[in-house]
């Protein structure tokens, strides 16, 4: 659309913060089936999803009766396994095709194992979310502009995704780790884009990778549509639910990138940690780096409220 066309990457062309086009228009029986019985169809995986979402919650409190600190995580590993697999089923991803990039044996250098892990991935949905939790029930980071991060809960990263960022700040990555005992999952893009590239990330890594004092795990994720992407950016969040419930399938892609990988491709760029890393999970996705940014997000939100709130 031309009244956005200021938020479009001159490099690639590609506008990150508005919806996906459909790749293909659905043919009259597709649209039968989608819309006289997609609606009933997802009222009725809404009606489980809720439960769902309640009894995992409730698991997630009890979890501070547990003492011990390795004991809680397995609790909550076991739980956000359960919940947000099915949550992840009942959104059409019923198998999840995952793979494990890793460097050849000869480029990888004897690395140094930290007690701190951190999963990195790029972001475009809800469903991002409910997949890291699925499988390593890790805090959130929320990424401020100015590089700093602040700890929240998978509840709140679901409550929040895709929303204008409040003004704030938080703490580095450095003085958070220090205190940090659970496994971490950050969005270095610090926000959602429509999965056509990938945002530039926020300053939030130390420069030099002899700085990087934890382990770190890449994650990649591409939405393969046809008609409608389960990538988030703008509108009714709830609108855009219902409709991907509408589906009766929705791809997502993973490619999973080992610490050891992680690191040798640090170590092997000639850019700073966040741009080693941005590469990396772009290569593997094949999402490319575009020029805009958090703050970029920020500003189109407010003018796509304005222009929403003339018509």
């Amino acid at each position: 659309m031309e009244k956005y066309s200021g938020w479009r990457d001159p490099g690639t062309g590609v506008h990150p913060f508005l919806h996906p086009q459909p790749q293909k228009r659905d043919q009259f029986l597709g649209l039968y089936l989608k819309y006289i019985l997609g609606g009933p169809l997802a009222v009725l995986k809404l009606l489980v999803i809720i439960p769902l979402l309640l009894i995992v919650f409730v698991a997630d409190v009890l979890a501070i009766l547990l003492i011990e600190p390795h004991l809680k995580q397995l609790w909550r590993q076991v739980w956000y396994f359960v919940g947000f697999r099915l949550i992840l089923g009942l959104c059409g991803c019923y198998w999840i095709p995952t793979r494990t990039a890793v460097a050849k044996r000869k480029q990888i250098q004897k690395q140094t194992v930290f007690d701190k892990t951190i999963y990195v991935a790029n972001h475009s949905s809800y469903l991002d979310i409910f997949y890291l939790a699925c499988w390593r029930a890790p805090v959130f980071l929320k990424v401020f502009e100015d590089g700093t991060v602040k700890e929240i809960s998978v509840w709140q990263a679901l409550l929040e995704f895709g929303l204008p960022l409040k003004k704030g700040s938080g703490q580095s990555l450095k003085q958070y780790l220090l205190t940090s005992s659970r496994p971490v999952a950050i969005f270095p893009e610090g926000t959602t884009s429509n999965n056509k590239g990938m945002l530039q990330f926020a300053p939030v890594f130390p420069s030099h990778v002899e700085d990087v004092k934890f382990n770190i795990f890449m994650y990649g994720f591409k939405y393969i549509y046809d008609e409608f992407c389960p990538a988030y950016t703008t509108g009714s969040r709830f609108g855009h639910l219902f409709k991907v419930l509408m589906q009766w399938y929705n791809t997502l892609d993973v490619v999973r990138i080992e610490i050891a990988k992680s690191r040798q491709a640090m170590i092997d760029s000639k850019e700073d940690v966040a741009g080693a890393l941005q590469v990396e999970i772009g290569h593997h996705t094949r999402l490319r780096r575009i020029g805009k940014n958090l703050k970029d997000k920020e500003s189109f939100l407010e003018f796509f409220k304005q222009k929403n709130q003339k018509s």
